[in-house]
């Protein structure tokens, strides 16, 4: 019992497909073609399933390709430079700026803090606030240029 065969112009509305595409799709083996101009309905309806879950499942277009590719050349490109800036020293650890940040922050608080204990029994004794600007400036100075020079 041979299966009925359908004009290509029924499998194309069937598929929701130009004429010309079922044609193609037979040249391309995806859909078989029963006689001349004729094609098996279920084979035909097989033959374009598995094309599309193919499609769907692993293959990616050549616009998808290069994208990759261009993708990965620029994150390739970006990590040489910044190896190449670590090595050069254009680049530091940030956990190490930060540790060294807090190290300076809490040098200059305690040094500060400092100036009161320091300078109280000085300033008591004296009533000129002119004198007791110059002595906190002095402090400061004297403070400032400690943490400077290390």
């Amino acid at each position: 019992m041979s299966t009925p065969s359908y004009p290509v112009k029924t499998i194309a509305r069937l598929l929701d497909l130009t004429e010309r595409r079922v044609q193609q799709l037979a040249r391309e083996g995806v859909i078989p073609k029963a006689e001349s101009g004729r094609y098996d309905l279920v084979q035909a309806v097989h033959g374009y399933v598995k094309y599309l879950r193919d499609r769907a499942v692993g293959e990616t277009s050549t616009a998808d390709v290069f994208s990759e590719k261009a993708r990965l050349t620029k994150l390739t490109a970006d990590k040489l430079e910044i190896e190449i800036a670590r090595q050069t020293g254009q680049l530091v650890d940030a956990a190490a700026v930060k540790r060294e940040a807090f190290t300076c922050g809490r040098q200059v608080r305690d040094r500060l803090l400092k100036i009161p204990d320091k300078l109280s029994p000085e300033l008591v004794t004296l009533d000129d606030a002119h004198a007791i600007r110059a002595r906190l400036l002095s402090e400061f100075r004297e403070v400032l240029e400690g943490l400077a020079s290390g």
